[in-house]
Protein backbone atom coordinates (compact mmCIF):
# COMPACT_ATOMS: atom_id res chain seq x y z
CA UNK A 1 0.00 0.00 0.00
CA UNK A 2 2.69 2.51 0.99
CA UNK A 3 4.88 1.64 -1.99
CA UNK A 4 1.91 2.04 -4.35
CA UNK A 5 1.03 5.46 -2.91
CA UNK A 6 4.57 6.77 -3.15
CA UNK A 7 5.09 5.47 -6.67
CA UNK A 8 1.77 6.83 -7.97
CA UNK A 9 1.76 10.25 -6.31
CA UNK A 10 5.50 10.95 -6.63
CA UNK A 11 5.58 12.81 -3.31
CA UNK A 12 6.63 12.14 0.27
CA UNK A 13 4.28 11.01 3.06
CA UNK A 14 3.06 14.50 4.04
CA UNK A 15 1.72 15.48 0.63
CA UNK A 16 0.63 11.93 -0.18
CA UNK A 17 -1.74 11.72 2.81
CA UNK A 18 -2.90 15.30 2.28
CA UNK A 19 -3.99 14.46 -1.27
CA UNK A 20 -5.76 11.16 -0.64
CA UNK A 21 -7.56 12.31 2.53
CA UNK A 22 -7.20 15.98 3.54
CA UNK A 23 -8.94 15.30 6.87
CA UNK A 24 -6.14 12.91 7.91
CA UNK A 25 -3.26 14.82 6.37
CA UNK A 26 -1.78 14.90 9.87
CA UNK A 27 -0.99 11.19 9.48
CA UNK A 28 1.68 12.09 6.93
CA UNK A 29 3.09 14.71 9.28
CA UNK A 30 3.04 12.15 12.10
CA UNK A 31 5.08 9.65 10.03
CA UNK A 32 7.70 12.33 9.42
CA UNK A 33 7.69 13.30 13.10
CA UNK A 34 8.14 9.72 14.30
CA UNK A 35 10.97 9.10 11.81
CA UNK A 36 12.73 12.29 12.86
CA UNK A 37 12.37 11.50 16.58
CA UNK A 38 13.76 8.01 15.96
CA UNK A 39 16.74 9.26 13.97
CA UNK A 40 17.78 11.48 16.93
CA UNK A 41 18.31 8.51 19.25
CA UNK A 42 18.69 5.53 16.89
CA UNK A 43 22.06 6.84 15.75
CA UNK A 44 23.32 6.15 19.27
CA UNK A 45 23.47 2.48 18.27
CA UNK A 46 25.91 3.46 15.52
CA UNK A 47 28.00 5.37 18.07
CA UNK A 48 28.10 2.36 20.39
CA UNK A 49 29.01 0.10 17.46
CA UNK A 50 31.91 2.42 16.59
CA UNK A 51 33.11 2.37 20.20
CA UNK A 52 33.05 -1.43 20.32
CA UNK A 53 34.66 -1.64 16.89
CA UNK A 54 37.64 0.44 18.01
CA UNK A 55 37.86 -1.52 21.28
CA UNK A 56 37.90 -4.85 19.41
CA UNK A 57 41.34 -4.25 17.87
CA UNK A 58 43.14 -5.79 20.83
CA UNK A 59 43.71 -9.19 22.35
CA UNK A 60 42.32 -10.17 24.73
CA UNK A 61 39.11 -8.21 24.31
CA UNK A 62 38.61 -5.54 27.00
CA UNK A 63 35.47 -7.27 28.35
CA UNK A 64 37.39 -10.53 28.72
CA UNK A 65 37.81 -10.38 32.51
CA UNK A 66 37.17 -8.34 35.65
CA UNK A 67 40.78 -7.13 35.92
CA UNK A 68 40.13 -3.63 34.57
CA UNK A 69 39.99 -0.20 36.15
CA UNK A 70 36.26 0.19 35.45
CA UNK A 71 35.23 -3.14 37.01
CA UNK A 72 33.64 -3.47 40.44
CA UNK A 73 35.48 -6.59 41.66
CA UNK A 74 33.01 -7.32 44.45
CA UNK A 75 30.11 -7.73 41.98
CA UNK A 76 31.94 -8.82 38.82
CA UNK A 77 32.12 -12.30 37.32
CA UNK A 78 33.93 -13.36 34.17
CA UNK A 79 30.75 -14.75 32.59
CA UNK A 80 27.00 -14.32 32.58
CA UNK A 81 25.09 -15.56 35.65
CA UNK A 82 21.47 -15.61 36.81
CA UNK A 83 22.49 -14.08 40.13
CA UNK A 84 20.94 -10.62 40.46
CA UNK A 85 23.72 -9.45 42.79
CA UNK A 86 26.55 -9.89 40.27
CA UNK A 87 27.28 -8.71 36.73
CA UNK A 88 29.36 -10.25 33.98
CA UNK A 89 32.56 -8.56 32.81
CA UNK A 90 30.81 -7.81 29.52
CA UNK A 91 27.90 -6.14 31.34
CA UNK A 92 30.24 -4.01 33.44
CA UNK A 93 32.22 -2.96 30.37
CA UNK A 94 29.00 -1.68 28.79
CA UNK A 95 27.69 -0.06 31.99
CA UNK A 96 30.83 1.40 33.56
CA UNK A 97 33.21 1.92 30.63
CA UNK A 98 31.07 2.65 27.57
CA UNK A 99 28.11 4.36 29.25
CA UNK A 100 29.50 5.20 32.70
CA UNK A 101 25.83 5.15 33.61
CA UNK A 102 24.34 6.96 36.56
CA UNK A 103 21.69 5.82 39.01
CA UNK A 104 18.70 6.96 36.97
CA UNK A 105 17.01 9.41 34.63
CA UNK A 106 16.98 12.13 37.27
CA UNK A 107 20.79 12.13 37.25
CA UNK A 108 22.08 12.49 33.68
CA UNK A 109 25.62 13.33 34.82
CA UNK A 110 28.23 14.66 32.42
CA UNK A 111 28.63 14.25 28.68
CA UNK A 112 30.57 11.14 27.65
CA UNK A 113 33.02 12.92 25.36
CA UNK A 114 34.16 9.72 23.65
CA UNK A 115 30.56 8.94 22.71
CA UNK A 116 29.98 12.58 21.78
CA UNK A 117 32.89 12.44 19.31
CA UNK A 118 31.60 9.17 17.88
CA UNK A 119 28.13 10.71 17.57
CA UNK A 120 29.65 13.52 15.51
CA UNK A 121 31.49 10.97 13.37
CA UNK A 122 28.31 8.95 12.85
CA UNK A 123 26.40 12.00 11.65
CA UNK A 124 29.27 12.98 9.34
CA UNK A 125 29.14 9.51 7.77
CA UNK A 126 25.36 9.70 7.38
CA UNK A 127 25.51 13.16 5.82
CA UNK A 128 28.17 12.37 3.23
CA UNK A 129 26.31 9.22 2.23
CA UNK A 130 22.96 10.93 1.57
CA UNK A 131 23.66 14.64 1.00
CA UNK A 132 23.14 14.27 -2.76
CA UNK A 133 19.75 12.72 -2.10
CA UNK A 134 18.18 9.47 -3.24
CA UNK A 135 19.89 9.59 -6.62
CA UNK A 136 23.16 8.68 -4.86
CA UNK A 137 21.71 5.45 -3.51
CA UNK A 138 20.30 3.87 -6.63
CA UNK A 139 21.71 1.71 -9.39
CA UNK A 140 24.74 3.38 -10.96
CA UNK A 141 24.15 4.28 -14.57
CA UNK A 142 24.94 7.24 -16.82
CA UNK A 143 21.62 8.87 -17.70
CA UNK A 144 20.44 12.40 -18.23
CA UNK A 145 18.76 14.04 -15.23
CA UNK A 146 15.24 14.88 -16.42
CA UNK A 147 11.93 15.34 -14.60
CA UNK A 148 10.03 12.06 -14.39
CA UNK A 149 7.25 11.78 -16.98
CA UNK A 150 4.20 9.94 -15.72
CA UNK A 151 2.72 7.30 -17.99
CA UNK A 152 -0.08 7.57 -18.88
CA UNK A 153 -0.52 10.52 -16.48
CA UNK A 154 1.95 13.35 -15.91
CA UNK A 155 0.88 13.73 -12.29
CA UNK A 156 3.82 14.29 -9.96
CA UNK A 157 6.11 15.77 -12.59
CA UNK A 158 5.92 19.17 -10.94
CA UNK A 159 7.74 17.82 -7.91
CA UNK A 160 10.92 17.24 -9.87
CA UNK A 161 11.41 13.54 -9.21
CA UNK A 162 14.41 12.34 -11.26
CA UNK A 163 13.96 9.87 -14.07
CA UNK A 164 14.96 6.35 -13.20
CA UNK A 165 17.54 5.39 -10.62
CA UNK A 166 20.11 8.08 -11.22
CA UNK A 167 23.61 8.17 -9.90
CA UNK A 168 25.35 10.23 -12.51
CA UNK A 169 29.02 10.31 -11.58
CA UNK A 170 28.32 9.14 -8.03
CA UNK A 171 28.80 5.47 -8.77
CA UNK A 172 31.18 5.02 -5.86
CA UNK A 173 28.59 5.93 -3.27
CA UNK A 174 26.01 3.74 -5.01
CA UNK A 175 28.38 0.82 -4.64
CA UNK A 176 28.87 1.76 -0.97
CA UNK A 177 25.12 1.39 -0.34
CA UNK A 178 25.04 -2.00 -2.05
CA UNK A 179 28.02 -3.07 0.06
CA UNK A 180 26.45 -1.93 3.34
CA UNK A 181 23.29 -3.87 2.46
CA UNK A 182 24.95 -7.13 1.38
CA UNK A 183 28.01 -7.33 3.63
CA UNK A 184 25.96 -8.21 6.77
CA UNK A 185 24.76 -11.41 5.07
CA UNK A 186 28.34 -12.48 4.45
CA UNK A 187 29.17 -11.88 8.12
CA UNK A 188 26.04 -13.71 9.33
CA UNK A 189 26.85 -16.77 7.21
CA UNK A 190 30.47 -16.77 8.41
CA UNK A 191 29.37 -16.47 12.04
CA UNK A 192 26.82 -19.27 11.62
CA UNK A 193 29.46 -21.60 10.19
CA UNK A 194 31.80 -20.73 13.06
CA UNK A 195 29.12 -21.05 15.76
CA UNK A 196 27.89 -24.46 14.63
CA UNK A 197 31.37 -25.86 15.31
CA UNK A 198 31.21 -24.80 18.97
CA UNK A 199 30.02 -27.19 21.70
CA UNK A 200 26.38 -26.73 22.65
CA UNK A 201 25.50 -24.80 19.47
CA UNK A 202 23.06 -27.48 18.29
CA UNK A 203 21.20 -27.27 21.60
CA UNK A 204 20.66 -23.57 21.00
CA UNK A 205 19.47 -24.17 17.43
CA UNK A 206 17.12 -26.89 18.68
CA UNK A 207 15.71 -24.41 21.21
CA UNK A 208 15.16 -21.91 18.39
CA UNK A 209 13.38 -24.26 15.95
CA UNK A 210 11.10 -25.76 18.62
CA UNK A 211 8.90 -22.86 19.71
CA UNK A 212 6.68 -22.88 22.77
CA UNK A 213 3.29 -22.91 21.06
CA UNK A 214 1.41 -22.02 24.25
CA UNK A 215 2.93 -18.53 24.00
CA UNK A 216 0.63 -17.86 21.04
CA UNK A 217 -2.23 -17.59 23.52
CA UNK A 218 -0.62 -14.49 25.04
CA UNK A 219 -1.77 -11.26 23.41
CA UNK A 220 1.45 -9.46 24.31
CA UNK A 221 3.41 -11.87 22.10
CA UNK A 222 1.33 -10.79 19.10
CA UNK A 223 1.80 -7.12 19.99
CA UNK A 224 5.59 -7.56 20.18
CA UNK A 225 5.55 -9.44 16.87
CA UNK A 226 3.54 -6.71 15.13
CA UNK A 227 5.79 -3.95 16.46
CA UNK A 228 8.82 -5.92 15.29
CA UNK A 229 7.35 -6.24 11.78
CA UNK A 230 6.53 -2.51 11.67
CA UNK A 231 10.08 -1.62 12.66
CA UNK A 232 11.89 -4.16 10.46
CA UNK A 233 9.88 -3.35 7.32
CA UNK A 234 9.61 0.38 8.00
CA UNK A 235 5.81 0.36 7.96
CA UNK A 236 4.31 3.61 9.22
CA UNK A 237 7.59 5.52 9.29
CA UNK A 238 7.09 7.16 5.89
CA UNK A 239 10.30 5.72 4.48
CA UNK A 240 8.53 3.37 2.06
CA UNK A 241 6.42 6.21 0.64
CA UNK A 242 9.42 8.53 0.38
CA UNK A 243 11.65 5.97 -1.33
CA UNK A 244 8.90 4.70 -3.65
CA UNK A 245 8.25 8.25 -4.85
CA UNK A 246 11.48 7.95 -6.86
CA UNK A 247 10.40 4.73 -8.61
CA UNK A 248 9.58 4.50 -12.26
CA UNK A 249 5.87 4.80 -12.93
CA UNK A 250 5.64 1.21 -14.18
CA UNK A 251 7.87 -0.31 -11.51
CA UNK A 252 6.67 -3.78 -10.46
CA UNK A 253 5.24 -3.06 -6.99
CA UNK A 254 4.26 -6.64 -6.18
CA UNK A 255 7.73 -7.89 -7.05
CA UNK A 256 9.36 -5.31 -4.76
CA UNK A 257 7.05 -5.86 -1.79
CA UNK A 258 7.32 -9.63 -2.09
CA UNK A 259 11.11 -9.39 -2.24
CA UNK A 260 11.22 -7.09 0.79
CA UNK A 261 8.91 -9.32 2.85
CA UNK A 262 10.70 -12.56 1.99
CA UNK A 263 14.13 -11.01 2.52
CA UNK A 264 13.05 -9.65 5.90
CA UNK A 265 11.69 -13.04 6.97
CA UNK A 266 14.77 -14.87 5.71
CA UNK A 267 17.08 -12.44 7.47
CA UNK A 268 15.19 -12.88 10.75
CA UNK A 269 15.44 -16.67 10.50
CA UNK A 270 19.14 -16.54 9.61
CA UNK A 271 19.83 -14.16 12.49
CA UNK A 272 17.91 -16.46 14.82
CA UNK A 273 20.16 -19.40 13.91
CA UNK A 274 23.26 -17.27 14.46
CA UNK A 275 22.14 -15.87 17.81
CA UNK A 276 20.76 -19.07 19.32
CA UNK A 277 23.73 -21.14 18.23
CA UNK A 278 25.84 -18.72 20.28
CA UNK A 279 23.35 -18.95 23.16
CA UNK A 280 23.64 -22.74 23.12
CA UNK A 281 27.41 -22.48 23.32
CA UNK A 282 27.22 -20.00 26.22
CA UNK A 283 24.62 -22.14 28.00
CA UNK A 284 26.93 -25.14 28.02
CA UNK A 285 29.96 -23.05 28.89
CA UNK A 286 28.51 -21.36 32.00
CA UNK A 287 25.82 -23.93 32.84
CA UNK A 288 22.90 -21.51 32.56
CA UNK A 289 19.58 -22.34 30.79
CA UNK A 290 19.18 -20.74 27.38
CA UNK A 291 15.99 -18.90 28.31
CA UNK A 292 17.90 -17.20 31.14
CA UNK A 293 20.54 -15.91 28.71
CA UNK A 294 18.22 -14.40 26.11
CA UNK A 295 17.51 -10.72 26.75
CA UNK A 296 15.92 -7.87 24.83
CA UNK A 297 17.03 -4.34 24.14
CA UNK A 298 20.63 -3.19 23.57
CA UNK A 299 21.91 -5.81 26.02
CA UNK A 300 21.64 -8.54 23.38
CA UNK A 301 24.13 -7.06 20.91
CA UNK A 302 26.32 -5.07 23.31
CA UNK A 303 26.49 -7.45 26.29
CA UNK A 304 25.44 -11.04 25.59
CA UNK A 305 26.83 -11.54 22.10
CA UNK A 306 30.19 -9.82 22.74
CA UNK A 307 30.56 -12.13 25.72
CA UNK A 308 30.23 -15.10 23.37
CA UNK A 309 33.25 -13.88 21.39
CA UNK A 310 35.56 -13.98 24.39
CA UNK A 311 36.12 -17.76 24.37
CA UNK A 312 35.91 -18.34 20.62
CA UNK A 313 39.07 -18.79 18.53
CA UNK A 314 40.42 -15.55 17.02
CA UNK A 315 37.91 -13.55 19.11
CA UNK A 316 39.07 -10.05 17.99
CA UNK A 317 38.42 -10.95 14.34
CA UNK A 318 34.84 -12.06 15.01
CA UNK A 319 34.22 -9.02 17.19
CA UNK A 320 35.47 -6.66 14.46
CA UNK A 321 33.31 -8.35 11.80
CA UNK A 322 30.25 -8.32 14.05
CA UNK A 323 30.45 -4.63 14.88
CA UNK A 324 31.20 -3.66 11.27
CA UNK A 325 28.03 -5.53 10.34
CA UNK A 326 26.10 -3.74 13.08
CA UNK A 327 27.48 -0.41 11.88
CA UNK A 328 26.31 -1.02 8.31
CA UNK A 329 22.86 -2.15 9.43
CA UNK A 330 22.48 0.97 11.56
CA UNK A 331 23.61 3.27 8.76
CA UNK A 332 21.11 1.83 6.26
CA UNK A 333 18.24 2.37 8.72
CA UNK A 334 19.46 5.87 9.52
CA UNK A 335 19.63 6.78 5.82
CA UNK A 336 15.93 5.97 5.38
CA UNK A 337 14.75 7.93 8.43
CA UNK A 338 16.68 11.06 7.50
CA UNK A 339 15.55 10.83 3.87
CA UNK A 340 11.90 10.87 5.03
CA UNK A 341 12.41 14.26 6.65
CA UNK A 342 14.40 15.67 3.74
CA UNK A 343 11.93 14.46 1.10
CA UNK A 344 8.96 15.89 2.99
CA UNK A 345 10.65 19.26 3.46
CA UNK A 346 11.60 19.48 -0.20
CA UNK A 347 8.09 18.50 -1.29
CA UNK A 348 6.33 21.13 0.80
CA UNK A 349 8.84 23.92 1.44
CA UNK A 350 11.43 23.65 -1.31
CA UNK A 351 11.02 27.25 -2.53
CA UNK A 352 11.44 28.78 0.92
CA UNK A 353 14.26 26.44 1.91
CA UNK A 354 16.23 26.90 -1.29
CA UNK A 355 15.72 30.65 -1.09
CA UNK A 356 17.82 30.79 2.08
CA UNK A 357 19.87 27.57 1.97
CA UNK A 358 20.43 27.69 -1.83
CA UNK A 359 21.15 23.98 -2.30
CA UNK A 360 19.53 20.73 -1.24
CA UNK A 361 22.85 19.65 0.29
CA UNK A 362 22.48 22.43 2.86
CA UNK A 363 18.92 21.32 3.63
CA UNK A 364 20.25 17.84 4.41
CA UNK A 365 22.99 19.42 6.52
CA UNK A 366 20.42 21.45 8.49
CA UNK A 367 18.33 18.33 9.19
CA UNK A 368 21.40 16.41 10.36
CA UNK A 369 22.54 19.30 12.57
CA UNK A 370 19.16 19.65 14.30
CA UNK A 371 18.89 15.89 14.84
CA UNK A 372 22.44 15.83 16.21
CA UNK A 373 21.71 18.59 18.74
CA UNK A 374 18.52 16.87 19.90
CA UNK A 375 20.45 13.62 20.35
CA UNK A 376 23.12 15.01 22.69
CA UNK A 377 21.23 13.97 25.90
CA UNK A 378 21.67 10.36 24.76
CA UNK A 379 25.46 10.60 25.11
CA UNK A 380 25.41 11.78 28.72
CA UNK A 381 26.22 9.34 31.52
CA UNK A 382 22.50 8.80 32.02
CA UNK A 383 21.81 8.71 28.29
CA UNK A 384 20.84 5.04 28.29
CA UNK A 385 17.74 5.93 30.31
CA UNK A 386 16.81 8.61 27.78
CA UNK A 387 17.39 6.14 24.93
CA UNK A 388 15.21 3.44 26.49
CA UNK A 389 12.43 5.92 27.31
CA UNK A 390 12.27 7.32 23.77
CA UNK A 391 12.49 3.91 22.12
CA UNK A 392 9.68 2.45 24.24
CA UNK A 393 7.17 5.23 23.60
CA UNK A 394 8.13 5.95 19.98
CA UNK A 395 8.91 2.60 18.35
CA UNK A 396 6.41 0.56 20.38
CA UNK A 397 3.47 2.79 21.35
CA UNK A 398 3.13 5.56 18.76
CA UNK A 399 3.69 3.42 15.69
CA UNK A 400 0.67 1.15 16.30
CA UNK A 401 -1.80 4.05 16.56
CA UNK A 402 -0.19 5.84 13.63
CA UNK A 403 -0.54 2.84 11.31
CA UNK A 404 -4.21 2.46 12.27
CA UNK A 405 -5.01 6.01 11.13
CA UNK A 406 -2.91 5.47 8.02
CA UNK A 407 -4.89 2.41 6.89
CA UNK A 408 -8.10 4.26 7.82
CA UNK A 409 -7.15 7.16 5.54
CA UNK A 410 -6.06 5.00 2.61
CA UNK A 411 -8.40 2.01 2.68
CA UNK A 412 -11.66 3.51 3.92
CA UNK A 413 -11.58 7.22 3.03
CA UNK A 414 -9.51 7.10 -0.15
CA UNK A 415 -10.96 3.69 -0.93
CA UNK A 416 -9.71 0.32 -2.05
CA UNK A 417 -11.30 0.86 -5.46
CA UNK A 418 -9.32 4.06 -6.08
CA UNK A 419 -6.09 2.44 -4.89
CA UNK A 420 -6.76 -0.53 -7.17
CA UNK A 421 -7.39 1.85 -10.06
CA UNK A 422 -4.07 3.62 -9.38
CA UNK A 423 -2.23 0.31 -9.43
CA UNK A 424 -4.01 -0.67 -12.66
CA UNK A 425 -2.87 2.59 -14.27
CA UNK A 426 0.73 1.88 -13.26
CA UNK A 427 0.96 -1.85 -13.94
CA UNK A 428 -1.77 -2.46 -16.50
CA UNK A 429 -3.65 -4.95 -14.30
CA UNK A 430 -5.55 -4.65 -11.02
CA UNK A 431 -4.39 -6.20 -7.71
CA UNK A 432 -5.86 -9.62 -6.99
CA UNK A 433 -8.70 -10.33 -4.58
CA UNK A 434 -6.34 -11.26 -1.74
CA UNK A 435 -4.89 -7.75 -1.52
CA UNK A 436 -8.30 -6.09 -1.81
CA UNK A 437 -9.75 -8.17 1.04
CA UNK A 438 -6.71 -7.48 3.21
CA UNK A 439 -6.92 -3.75 2.51
CA UNK A 440 -10.66 -3.49 3.08
CA UNK A 441 -11.12 -5.73 6.13
CA UNK A 442 -8.18 -7.63 7.56
CA UNK A 443 -5.56 -4.88 7.90
CA UNK A 444 -7.80 -2.25 9.57
CA UNK A 445 -9.40 -4.78 11.93
CA UNK A 446 -6.13 -6.43 12.98
CA UNK A 447 -4.36 -3.12 13.58
CA UNK A 448 -7.35 -1.83 15.57
CA UNK A 449 -7.21 -4.94 17.76
CA UNK A 450 -3.46 -4.41 18.25
CA UNK A 451 -4.02 -0.76 19.22
CA UNK A 452 -6.65 -1.77 21.80
CA UNK A 453 -4.39 -4.38 23.37
CA UNK A 454 -1.44 -1.99 23.42
CA UNK A 455 -3.53 0.17 25.76
CA UNK A 456 -5.02 -2.68 27.80
CA UNK A 457 -1.72 -4.53 28.27
CA UNK A 458 0.52 -1.50 28.45
CA UNK A 459 3.76 -2.13 30.31
CA UNK A 460 5.65 0.87 31.74
CA UNK A 461 9.15 1.37 30.45
CA UNK A 462 12.04 -0.08 32.41
CA UNK A 463 15.74 -0.62 31.94
CA UNK A 464 17.04 -3.78 33.57
CA UNK A 465 16.07 -3.54 37.24
CA UNK A 466 15.56 0.24 37.06
CA UNK A 467 11.94 1.37 37.25
CA UNK A 468 11.25 4.80 35.83
CA UNK A 469 9.55 7.34 38.14
CA UNK A 470 6.02 8.58 37.49
CA UNK A 471 7.17 11.85 35.97
CA UNK A 472 9.35 9.94 33.50
CA UNK A 473 6.35 7.87 32.43
CA UNK A 474 4.47 11.11 31.82
CA UNK A 475 7.41 12.41 29.80
CA UNK A 476 7.25 9.23 27.74
CA UNK A 477 3.63 9.88 26.82
CA UNK A 478 4.59 13.43 25.83
CA UNK A 479 7.19 11.90 23.49
CA UNK A 480 4.53 9.56 22.07
CA UNK A 481 2.12 12.45 21.54
CA UNK A 482 4.82 14.53 19.83
CA UNK A 483 4.12 12.49 16.70
CA UNK A 484 0.47 11.53 17.23
CA UNK A 485 -0.69 15.08 18.01
CA UNK A 486 -0.29 16.03 14.34
CA UNK A 487 -3.27 13.83 13.42
CA UNK A 488 -5.93 15.88 15.28
CA UNK A 489 -4.08 19.12 14.51
CA UNK A 490 -4.17 18.34 10.79
CA UNK A 491 -7.87 17.45 10.92
CA UNK A 492 -8.72 20.66 12.81
CA UNK A 493 -6.70 22.75 10.35
CA UNK A 494 -8.44 21.21 7.34
CA UNK A 495 -11.92 21.83 8.75
CA UNK A 496 -11.00 25.34 9.89
CA UNK A 497 -9.59 26.49 6.56
CA UNK A 498 -12.34 24.99 4.39
CA UNK A 499 -15.35 27.06 3.32
CA UNK A 500 -19.06 26.36 3.67
CA UNK A 501 -21.16 24.64 6.30
CA UNK A 502 -19.70 22.00 8.61
CA UNK A 503 -21.22 19.20 6.53
CA UNK A 504 -19.72 20.62 3.35
CA UNK A 505 -16.36 21.05 5.01
CA UNK A 506 -16.43 17.49 6.31
CA UNK A 507 -17.44 16.10 2.92
CA UNK A 508 -14.70 18.06 1.18
CA UNK A 509 -12.13 16.99 3.77
CA UNK A 510 -12.64 13.28 3.02
CA UNK A 511 -12.69 13.80 -0.76
CA UNK A 512 -9.36 12.98 -2.47
CA UNK A 513 -7.67 15.66 -4.55
CA UNK A 514 -5.75 13.16 -6.66
CA UNK A 515 -6.43 13.45 -10.41
CA UNK A 516 -6.98 10.21 -12.26
CA UNK A 517 -5.81 9.37 -15.74
CA UNK A 518 -9.38 8.73 -16.89
CA UNK A 519 -10.48 12.27 -16.11
CA UNK A 520 -7.42 13.72 -17.82
CA UNK A 521 -7.90 11.60 -20.90
CA UNK A 522 -11.62 12.48 -21.06
CA UNK A 523 -10.82 16.17 -20.93
CA UNK A 524 -8.07 15.78 -23.50
CA UNK A 525 -10.40 13.91 -25.84
CA UNK A 526 -12.73 16.91 -26.27
CA UNK A 527 -11.60 18.80 -29.42
CA UNK A 528 -11.08 22.54 -29.29
CA UNK A 529 -12.83 24.17 -32.30
CA UNK A 530 -10.45 27.10 -32.19
CA UNK A 531 -7.57 24.78 -33.04
CA UNK A 532 -9.23 23.29 -36.15
CA UNK A 533 -7.16 23.50 -39.34
CA UNK A 534 -9.21 24.65 -42.37
CA UNK A 535 -8.39 22.50 -45.39
CA UNK A 536 -11.58 22.88 -47.50
CA UNK A 537 -10.89 24.35 -50.91
CA UNK A 538 -7.23 23.29 -50.92
CA UNK A 539 -5.80 20.93 -53.47
CA UNK A 540 -5.19 17.34 -52.20
CA UNK A 541 -1.37 17.73 -52.18
CA UNK A 542 -1.69 20.97 -50.21
CA UNK A 543 -4.11 19.35 -47.75
CA UNK A 544 -1.60 16.55 -47.14
CA UNK A 545 1.22 19.03 -46.61
CA UNK A 546 -0.83 21.07 -44.11
CA UNK A 547 -1.86 18.00 -42.13
CA UNK A 548 1.75 16.76 -42.02
CA UNK A 549 2.90 19.97 -40.37
CA UNK A 550 -0.07 20.17 -37.99
CA UNK A 551 0.09 18.74 -34.45
CA UNK A 552 -3.20 16.94 -33.87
Amino acid sequence: MEVALGQYLKVGPVKALAKICPLLKGVGMATVAISFIMCTYYILIISWALYYLVSSFQSPLPWHSCNNTWNHPETCTDSHTINNTTDSASQQFFDYQVLQKTSGLDNLGNIRWELFGLLVLAWVIVYFCIFKGIKWTGKPQQVQVLPRLWTPCTYGQEFGRPAGSICGTAGFFCQVVYFTALFPYVVLLAMLINNTQLPGALDGINYFVNPRWEKLKEVQVWVYAAVQVFNSLGIGFGSLIAMASYNKSNNKILKDTLAISLTNTGTSILSGFVIFSAFGYMSQLINVPIHEIAVDGPGLVFVIYPEAFVTTPVSPLWAVLFFIMLLFLGLDSQFAMVEVMVTSLMDSQSKHLLKYLRRKEFVVLAVCMVAFLLGIPNVTQGGIYVFQLMDHYTAQVSIVFLTFFEVLAVFWFYGVSRLSQNITEMLGKPPNIYFRVCWLVLSPVLILILAVFVVLNFEPVRYGTYNYPKWAQGLGWVIALASLVWIPVGAFHTLLTSKGSFCKRLTKSITPVVPTCESEQTEAAVPDPSLAVPTRGMSPPLQVEVLKSTFV
